[in-house]
């Protein structure tokens, strides 16, 4: 390895660390005119650079220039894929690597995660378990985990949301077998798999290994805890049936357990919201702001043509609203005609009925799927994932 070689591997690390395209293309030229034949992790470099600021073309340029890419060049360069959503080439570049390992899949299944290719992904972890790959870890688990313990899928042609908490608890047995200790995440996601299923017998040895391992003093262990006992169970009830006195008390006890988890202050509230007490509803909202208690904006995405759209309640940004809003109005005199009445009594705010049934109306989820609808080809499954 030449002292030259050296001096501009440091370089482009640096260029990589600060995101610096304009230099890295500058150190780029100085290689070809000042090495005759570079070395390949100067290539390797050159291709994690361009990856990490996002000019695949450059990246991908470099890679074919390599006259024989070793396990990290083809590595960095799926990872570059994966992680630009360009998920068409990903799998082409993993199906031809002649060598496959740990650090590959990691890289393969992130990608479907990271941009709602939920099928290809869990198909992509039966294959990695099939293939018996030697040196996974936490990561390649952690993955799956995130996917599958809390996806909120409508997938309508029936993969529900089951499905996945039994994957997740597959997963988490795949993990153990594996050798490799749980974290708090990844027994967090698991109870919470154990909750979505009403297993209460399976999610109780969860916690028995929570105890042992000490990792029930971390709060998304006993959050999931929680979950899985019954507090957000009984309260969705009292939301239900409209029970305020065991709503409220349930809510309490809740937020004693845990005072930053939103699920207690937005359960009560709409038992409040329903019975129209406003002012109660207001008091709730002041007081998650003091504790901090935030409730993350849901978002809803689905896949088309290689391409995720992503969409949030009431959005306006897609160059497709008009068309979107359009397709919903529709739908909606379509089901209003069959007999359908919207439940207004979910909307947490105090404004007119026509302005509640506008919110019930612009979810996420149902924008997606008017999104489907509109441009998904007739008999192809619409698959429209929640997070």
């Amino acid at each position: 390895m030449s002292n030259s070689s050296n001096y501009y591997s440091s370089l482009l690390r640096l260029c990589c660390e600060t995101r610096n395209l304009t230099q890295a293309k500058k150190l780029h030229c100085l290689i070809i005119k000042s090495l005759e034949n570079p070395e390949t992790f100067l290539y390797n470099n050159l291709i994690n650079v361009y990856g990490k600021v996002g000019n695949i073309t450059y990246a991908r340029h470099v890679f074919d220039k390599i006259p024989q890419p070793n396990s990290f060049s083809w590595n960095t360069m799926l990872s570059a894929y994966s992680k630009s959503g360009n998920l068409s080439t990903m799998q082409e570049i993993f199906s031809t690597m002649p060598n496959r390992d740990g650090v590959s899949w990691n890289s393969l299944i992130s990608g479907y995660v990271c941009y709602g290719s939920v099928v290809e992904a869990v198909k992509a972890y039966k294959l990695m378990m099939k293939d018996g790959v030697l040196n996974l870890n936490r990561i390649t688990f952690s993955t799956m985990l995130l996917l599958v313990s809390s996806q909120g899928c409508v997938d309508l042609v029936g993969y529900g949301q089951n499905g996945f908490s039994e994957e997740a608890v597959r997963v988490f047995c795949d993990m153990q077998r594996n050798g490799i200790e749980p974290d708090d995440f990844t027994l967090g996601s698991v109870i919470s798999s154990c909750a979505n299923l009403a297993s209460l017998e399976e999610g109780a040895q969860f916690h028995c290994q929570a105890l042992v391992s000490g990792l029930i003093s971390f709060i998304t262990v006993s959050n999931a805890l929680i979950t899985l006992y019954g507090w957000a169970t009984l309260l969705s009830s009292c939301r239900l049936y409209g029970n305020e006195e065991i709503g409220k008390w349930a809510a309490e006890s809740l937020l004693e357990l845990d005072p930053q988890n939103p699920a207690g202050y937005i359960l009560l509230s709409s038992i409040y919201a329903a019975k129209g007490k406003w002012s109660d509803v207001a008091q709730l909202r002041r007081g998650m702001r003091e504790k901090r208690a935030r409730k993350e904006p849901g978002f809803s995405w689905i896949k088309y043509k290689s391409k995720v759209y992503i969409f949030s309640a009431d959005d306006q940004s897609s160059p497709f609203s008009d068309q979107i809003y359009a397709e919903l109005e529709k739908l909606n005199h379509k089901m209003i005609e069959a007999g359908y009445v919207p439940d207004s009594s979910s909307v947490l705010h105090d404004v007119e009925d026509s302005e509640k049934m506008k919110m019930l109306n612009h979810h996420s989820e149902k924008l997606a799927i008017a999104f489907g609808l509109l441009f998904i080809p007739h008999g192809l499954p619409i698959r429209v994932e929640y997070h």
